[in-house]
């Protein structure tokens, strides 16, 4: 019992009560008449013993390859409060989820024991979920299941029941220690879908029982229809096979073909394919397609083979790729063969040849035939033909001071037969400008010298080329001219017939050219005379400074280049900056400096501290940066975007604080000399704060800067941190929240550098509250994400284009070439474009191109954001208590000299001259007062 009065003062047990008694002692308030409740006292539940009932419904699905299981028990406590399960699981059954009112699991395979923590405590009924799963043999198969059993419960009863998909069916289905019961009796919502019927359903209750059952397969029927081309090349072989194959009666988990001999898979997609693998060896070689799950329905594939073209053979087979799957196959083949090669049909069976303007083969001399069967089979006849090459080249040469850059571009018109090489004959070289020897272009693989020593190069390509195609070398000279000149010589290509050869010769601002008298075959003329297509090519439209036509020369061009002087101008530069110093009275100073940084272009920043200086924070931005130290010098990058306006393109802001400590330890200061740190470049509109010591005025100044000011900010106490500390940080929040705004209104204008500049500065300052920031990382992560695939399809745009090339065994998307055109990425150069733009930027992909694109992305943004973040340094608020003194100065042009400030200092309570005077006149005054009053009178005469 318990009990309760209005006027108890104290109550506590009775000393010496039975357990079987209820006796406390009352200490009543005096006056009143007390009142004495009793009530029976309150049930403890954490105190009983746990005793609960368990009811359990127990799905078990066969299925190919896998047996999947659900496991829903209601758990009624009858005593106690229930905190703890432990279930009893069958071998080999696999715990793959368990829902409910549980706040942690673990599941112990080799003792078969599923352990739940119930969070909170339950005293009420509830149900557990569990879904397990375990591998079965290739069906048909034998199957045997029991249920999951719950340790410790006073009773336990439930329905195990087997169901069965389209996939699989039942045989000789039989329990042992259940009693079968009505199919309807089972709870239908436990079943994954639509398309499952339950088969048995048993009852089981204390005594362990078990199901065994036979598990067939449902055997599946396809038809494929394919369509393939064939581009056969002087080189290279390439099949084309998309296939829609329709399964029916049941779905498969993977489908397979031989793989031809000679061949290779270069590439196998489609919806429903989620891997493949190669099998067997030599040729006997196989290719399994691992299907996304059971698939059911029409499905299409998109498959590609490679392999080399045979040499010294005039007929050739072609492979036939058929499923063996298949019950029934057949479609259409298009032969596309390239550049210098023709094709025939030789022998033929179970297809038959038909128009190629009827299958979309438009290519010049393509074949084209119907499919009938699936063991159809074509023979090729091969003839091949000798390459013819003419070409027009533009040697570009570019004089600056101590350097020569030469630039020849090629452009090629090749006939009958494509090239895999192309030899070129480079006079003069040494070995530094061979170091520097580049080849370029669409299809250029190598560049490879003929011998050691050797003028000759051979210029290697990725495939072999035909139609039109350019060619690019880069290499460049170093060291000063002799006597000023430059000689000019052209390269020759001995394979490329009656060339037109073209010098353009430009300098780099600082060098006046001039030719002398030219050689025999040597002809000055005008840009505009320069074939247009080769004057594109080049990349340079400017008109340079002399255009020169070399035919059969006999003997190099000389160019005098006369020299000119250039200045050099500042990448950085100070255009405000507070610094603001506090003196301890032991004479230790720390300095806070807030910077205005106008950026021309991104440069680093030196900065040098006074002598003993030890660095607190470094901020760029409100981010914190990488720093390198070298002595008491701290050098880092800057990059504009943290006005305090918002994220321009302009201007930074850097802040750091430093401690100095006393040259004497413990001393009072009477004289400091401050020195602002070196920056290494001119600063403007400085004002420098200096903050005396409690009880300390300034006596005398000198140095490079005008005082200005005085103030009393009277007492720093906690109220006034905490006020000023507040408010720091309601100034970062609301520009914080002003550059997320703006980063917003960027993105949609399309000013995608300067968004992402506002965005990282946000996500890296932590000065909003942890939602705001998060929504910050998140849109800097997609920001960076979409830029990544915009580059990743520009430069598949541009790969696909300088590999086009016009052969007959290049397969370019129309879309992705109309998608390319209106690319201002590709076209102009522009890396901003609005949101509503990308749609338009990958024009031309495909669904799964697109997405193949994103997870690469992902991945490379991922990557980059891999490092460990710097850790956030801790701000500080200086305390301005007493007198603060400002100093200023407007300019500071030499740029490694620091600005020194020396100060006296006295405490306030120190007595003036004319203090000390007036106190000695009046300590006088009042001796002769005091003398005058203890002489003693004389007598009067009588």
């Amino acid at each position: 019992w318990e009990f309760l009065s209005d006027r108890a003062v104290r109550t506590s047990p009775l000393a010496g009560a039975k357990a079987t008694e209820s006796a406390v002692e009352i200490l009543l308030a005096p006056g009143g008449r007390p009142t004495l409740t009793l009530k029976p006292k309150a049930r403890d539940l954490a105190s009983e013993k746990t005793i609960f009932y368990v009811e359990g419904d127990q799905l078990f699905v066969p299925g190919p390859g896998v047996l999947d299981g659900k496991h829903r028990f209601r758990l009624r406590p009858a005593q106690g409060r229930l905190a703890k399960l432990d279930l009893l699981v069958p071998s080999r059954l696999t715990v793959s989820e368990v829902t409910g009112p549980v706040g942690s699991w673990q599941f112990d395979a080799e003792a078969g024991r599923l352990s739940l923590d119930v969070e909170p405590p339950q005293s009420v009924p509830f149900e557990v979920l569990v879904t397990t799963q375990r591998g079965l043999e290739a069906l048909p198969t034998g199957l045997e299941v029991a249920p999951i059993r719950v340790a410790g419960a006073a009773g336990e009863v439930g329905l195990a029941a087997l169901a069965f998909g389209s996939e699989a069916q039942p045989e000789n289905a039989t329990a042992t220690g259940m009693s079968e019961v009505n199919p309807g009796d089972f709870d239908a919502s436990l079943l994954p879908g639509d398309g499952y019927l339950l088969h048995r359903v048993y009852r089981y209750g204390a005594e362990d029982g078990s199901i065994a059952a036979r598990v067939n397969p449902v055997a599946p029927e396809v038809r494929v229809t394919s369509r393939q081309v064939l581009s056969f090349g002087e080189e290279r072989i390439v099949l084309s096979v998309e296939l829609a194959v329709d399964i029916t009666r049941a779905g498969l988990f993977q489908l397979g073909f031989p793989l031809p001999p000679g061949f290779e898979v270069e590439s196998l997609s489609g919806p429903a394919l989620r891997d493949w693998a190669e099998a067997g060896e030599e040729n006997a070689r196989e290719i399994v397609m691992h299907l996304n799950g059971r698939t059911l329905g029409s499905q299409t594939f998109s498959l590609t083979l490679a392999a080399t073209t045979p040499t010294g053979e005039d007929n050739w087979s072609m492979p036939n790729v058929t499923l063996k799957e298949a019950s029934r196959q057949s479609g259409e083949l298009v032969v596309r063969p390239a550049e210098g090669i023709r094709l025939r049909t030789a022998n033929r069976a179970n297809l038959s040849e038909v128009d190629p303007r009827e299958l979309g083969g438009t290519a010049r001399d393509a074949l084209a035939y119907r499919l009938l069967q699936k063991d159809w089979t074509l023979t090729l006849g091969v003839e091949k033909l000798d390459p013819w090459i003419t070409g027009q080249i533009l040697h570009s040469v570019t004089l600056r001071e101590g350097q020569t850059r030469t630039a020849i571009d090629a452009l090629l018109k090749i006939e009958n037969a494509a090239i895999r090489d192309l030899r070129v004959h480079i006079p003069g070289l040494d070995e530094e400008e061979a170091k520097t020897l580049r080849a370029s272009g669409p299809g250029v693989g190598d560049l490879v010298r003929v011998a050691p020593g050797s003028d000759e190069w051979d210029i290697r390509f990725q495939r072999r080329l035909i139609g039109e195609a350019r060619v690019s070398l880069e290499y460049e000279s170093r060291g000063d001219r002799e006597g000023g000149k430059e000689s000019l010589m052209p390269v020759a290509f001995p394979e490329v017939r009656q060339p037109s050869y073209f010098f353009a010769v430009r300098s780099a601002g600082r060098l006046e050219l001039a030719a002398e008298t030219l050689p025999v075959g040597w002809q000055s003329t005008e840009w505009t005379a320069v074939p247009a297509s080769l004057r594109d090519s080049a990349g340079e439209r400017s008109a340079p400074a002399l255009t020169l036509r070399a035919s059969s020369p006999e003997e190099a061009a000389v160019i005098e280049a006369k020299r000119h002087a250039l200045a050099e101008a500042l990448k950085l530069r100070v255009a405000g900056g507070s610094v603001t110093s506090l003196i301890s009275p032991a004479g230790d100073e720390l300095t806070s400096m807030d910077l205005t940084v106008e950026v021309v272009q991104r440069g680093s920043l030196t900065v040098v501290l006074p002598k003993g200086g030890e660095l607190f924070h470094l901020f760029v931005n409100g981010e914190s940066v990488h720093f390198v130290r070298e002595g008491n010098a701290w050098q880092f990058f800057i990059l504009p975007g943290g006005s305090a306006n918002g994220a321009d393109d302009r201007t930074a802001e850097v802040r750091f604080a430093y401690v100095v400590p006393a040259s004497i330890s413990g001393a009072r200061p009477g004289r400091v000399a401050l020195a602002s740190p070196t920056l290494g470049v001119p600063v403007e509109n400085l004002v420098w704060d200096v903050i005396l010591p409690p009880g300390m005025e300034l006596t005398r100044n000198d140095g490079d800067l005008e005082p200005r000011a005085i103030e009393n900010r009277g007492l720093f106490d906690r109220n006034r941190y905490l006020a000023e500390s507040q408010a720091v940080r309601e100034d970062q929040n609301r520009r914080a929240t002003a550059l997320l705004d703006q980063a917003s209104a960027l993105i949609q204008s399309g000013d995608q550098t300067r968004a992402r500049q506002a965005l990282s500065i946000v996500a890296n300052g932590f000065a909003i509250d942890a939602a705001s920031n998060e929504d910050a990382r998140v849109q800097l992560e997609n920001l960076r994400t979409q830029q990544a695939v915009v580059g990743l399809n520009t430069r598949r745009q541009r790969l696909v284009l300088d590999h086009e090339n016009g052969e007959a065994d290049s397969v370019v998307n129309e879309q992705l070439k109309q998608g390319a055109a209106l690319n201002r990425v590709l076209n102009e150069g522009e890396v901003n474009f609005r949101p509503e733009e990308l749609p338009q930027l990958l024009q031309g992909n495909s669904s799964d191109e697109n997405a193949s694109l994103q997870r690469i992305a992902g991945k490379i943004v991922r990557q980059q954001q891999g490092t460990e973040p710097l850790a956030r340094p801790m701000g500080l608020v200086l305390p301005s208590e007493g007198m603060v003194y400002r100093f200023e100065r407007p300019l500071q042009v030499a740029e490694n000299a620091p600005l020194n400030l020396e100060l006296g200092f006295a405490p306030v309570s120190r007595l003036t001259a004319w203090q000390i005077a007036a106190g000695v006149g009046l300590l006088a005054i009042f001796a002769l007062l005091l003398a005058s009053k203890l002489t003693p009178e004389e007598p009067s005469k009588a």
